[in-house]
């Protein structure tokens, strides 16, 4: 379903679930497998914390519309 926050990657929407396919790079996973990138760094920082920020907001979005 296009119309909600975040543009899920799978929805069921009988259940209301939605799932995030999130990428560690992207979207700044706290595992060991997302590391800063070394050149263009302040871009990249703006870029990834952007995305971040992003995905708390459509996070709060699909909950207050009853979606997990």
């Amino acid at each position: 379903m296009k119309n909600l926050p975040g543009k899920p990657d799978i929805v069921f929407p009988g259940r209301k679930k939605v799932i995030f396919a999130h990428g560690c790079f992207w979207h700044r996973h706290d595992c060991v497998y997302f590391k800063w990138p070394e050149s263009n760094a302040d871009f990249w920082k703006n870029k990834i914390e952007d995305n971040v920020r992003r995905d708390i907001r459509n996070q709060r979005e699909l909950k207050e519309r009853g979606w997990d």
